[in-house]
């Protein structure tokens, strides 16, 4: 069994883009998003994916279920 290695974006500083290269850089199989770190995101949910969305990459997203902006 092979064990999947992943990080809160609350755990390293810097905006959502450099977070999320930090984490690719480091080779991190997952990612779980930090509600404040999506929500000061200038972009759209659609390039967060894609940021996120290279092969092997999971996704896990935190934050309120039921929260809308």
């Amino acid at each position: 069994m092979t064990l999947k290695t992943s990080i809160a974006t609350v755990s390293i500083s810097g905006d959502l883009r450099e977070k999320l290269a930090a984490i690719a850089a480091a080779g991190f199989d997952g990612v779980e998003i930090f509600e404040n770190d999506f929500l000061a995101f200038d972009g759209s949910p659609a390039e967060v994916g894609r940021m996120i969305s290279p092969p092997g990459r999971r996704r896990a997203y935190s934050g309120r279920q039921n929260h809308r902006p």
